[in-house]
């Protein structure tokens, strides 16, 4: 040991590099520094994934990554349903999140769920129509318990049947689809 000045020189230790090295574990990736120049005390360091199911929502449904150390970066990418993306998903449908760190990866899995239109309030644009001979194209929105409104596009969210197609009153069944389920009369 080398003393001047009331400096001990093995007190005085080099920048550290971290030499990190990876291990997959279920929904968990682990770094351990395995640098040669020094004890690293930032080690070891996990990122934890975990995707929740959720209801359609218009919203992108993202991963949550929990962290237990700052300086790691990954990279998400988000799978199915014809989807491959880092940018997270908003249409109902199942899907695979994967995590990757360094050279390993973990995934988790998830479902948007179509939104349930039977409790909703159905509201049309207008509520008469001329006789066509046919159904007319109802423009429909859903209104979810005063909540929020969504716009529905016809035979992309929801399918309309009448009672009768004469002239008349009658009685409507909307049908959810792709993003929606359920139905209202």
């Amino acid at each position: 040991t080398f003393s001047a000045m009331g400096l001990v020189l093995s007190d005085i230790k080099a920048d550290h590099v971290h030499a990190w090295t990876y291990a997959a574990n279920g929904t968990t990736i682990t770094a351990t520094c395995e640098s040669t120049n020094g004890h690293c005390p930032d080690t070891p360091k996990r990122l934890t994934l975990s995707a929740a199911d959720a209801v359609y929502s218009g919203n992108p449904v993202e991963a949550e990554v929990i962290r237990d150390g700052e300086d790691l970066t990954y990279e998400l990418r988000y799978t199915g349903n014809g989807y491959d993306s880092v940018d997270a998903p908003t249409n109902a449908g199942d899907y695979t999140v994967t995590m990757t760190v360094g050279d390993k990866s973990v995934s988790d899995t998830f479902t948007i769920s179509p939104k349930n239109i039977a409790n909703c309030a159905v509201a049309l644009g207008k509520t008469t129509y001329e006789y066509s001979g046919g159904v007319p194209e109802f423009v429909i929105q859903a209104v979810d318990n005063g909540v929020g409104r969504y716009a529905m596009q016809m035979d992309t969210d929801y399918t309309v049947s009448a009672s009768g197609t004469d002239a008349g009153s009658h009685k409507l069944t909307v049908t959810g689809i792709g993003n929606y389920t359920g139905t209202v009369e």
